[in-house]
């Protein structure tokens, strides 16, 4: 290694020095990308609260008469889906957990009624758990907006 080094020119170390360069920049914009998305979710949070809690009172509404609204049910949850996959690139810890057991919830539910042959009342189960699963990711955003405004 020592041998190595001594042989080397001060064009091969510039090089060495160039290609460490390239790896902390991106490092360095890997980082600066986190702390931008974990901004962004900080600034939106009491909207996506807002977009949530109506959701779920929608979904509330639509899950009295089930069998009616199964494709309208299908429907908000693909769109849902959508939102929390956007909350979920910048959450980290309990929430980023509790949106992954959400939006995996989300997709067993679509996937059961796209086939069929799972029964009526089990989807309805499912899609009551999928609520109660939303309710948890909106208390725990709004913990998480709480804790943001008293570390001000």
């Amino acid at each position: 290694m020592n041998d190595w080094l001594s042989r080397l020119s001060f064009s091969d170390y510039g090089s060495l020095a160039s290609i460490a360069s390239l790896l902390i920049a991106y490092i360095t914009l890997k980082k600066v990308s986190k702390i931008e998305d974990r901004f962004l979710l900080n600034v939106r949070v009491v909207e996506y609260v807002k977009e949530l809690e109506t959701f779920s009172s929608e979904m509330t509404r639509l899950l009295g008469k089930f069998d009616n609204n199964i494709e309208v049910i299908n429907e908000r949850f693909a769109l849902i889906d959508v939102k929390l996959r956007n909350i979920q690139r910048s959450a980290t810890d309990d929430l980023l957990n509790d949106l992954k057991i959400t939006r995996r919830s989300i997709k067993v539910f679509r996937g059961k009624n796209t086939i069929k042959f799972f029964s009526s009342i089990s989807n309805e189960i499912s899609a009551r758990e999928i609520v109660t699963n939303i309710n948890v990711v909106v208390e725990e955003l709004k913990h998480q907006d709480k804790n943001r405004t008293l570390t001000r």
